[in-house]
């Protein structure tokens, strides 16, 4: 079924009002605008392109881990849920997208995993997450893992580290990785 402008527009104000609240000054305004044009496209644009997202988060708008975080959540808590599968396809199909199927998943909740050699936190490059272990605690729409870290994994992890998550704000007990950076642990062990 076709959808016209006036759907469009009506559509995507409905997908950024969870972020109105925030748009308290024209700067916050502008922020605001930002994401939810951000946002609007990677939704439409499928599964694939949330990593692209990120990084122009990251670079482009130099948003830090904790920020980057808080946005995702709005994302898929709040944001996607008003817009219904029946709503995308026609929005998919105005903008000729074509969505690929996402693959099927590795992990399930529930299983432990193992952060894969080479892996460094995304905001602090000098802290190395490779053999940290824990537990799949969630699993977004676009295949991206939260994992809490094992207990074994939160005694061990170096000091600085958990410094640096408290002064900036950033959670130390958990954190989200795409599947290609994970790996079975049999051992339901910690780094």
């Amino acid at each position: 079924m076709p959808i016209n402008d006036a759907e469009i527009q009506r559509l995507y104000r409905r997908f950024g009002s969870p972020l109105d609240s925030y748009a308290t000054s024209p700067v916050r305004k502008e922020f605001v605008d930002y994401v939810v044009q951000l946002l609007w496209k990677t939704m439409i644009a499928g599964h694939g392109a949330e990593r692209e997202a990120e990084r122009a988060m990251r670079e482009v708008r130099h948003m830090k881990d904790g920020t980057i975080e808080a946005i995702r959540e709005v994302y898929y808590d709040q944001m996607c849920p008003l817009i219904s599968e029946h709503e995308l396809a026609a929005l998919r199909e105005h903008y000729n997208v074509v969505s690929e199927p996402m693959p099927p998943l590795r992990f399930k909740v529930g299983d432990h995993v193992r952060v894969r050699q080479g892996v460094t936190d995304v905001d602090y490059a000098d802290i190395s997450l490779a053999g940290w272990a824990g537990t799949v605690a969630r699993i977004y729409s676009n295949g991206l893992y939260l994992v809490r870290w094992s207990q074994e994994t939160l005694e061990n992890a170096p000091a600085v580290y958990r410094q640096r998550c408290k002064r900036d704000a950033k959670t130390f007990d958990r954190y989200r990785f795409w599947e290609d950076l994970l790996e079975s642990d049999p051992g339901e062990g910690g780094a």
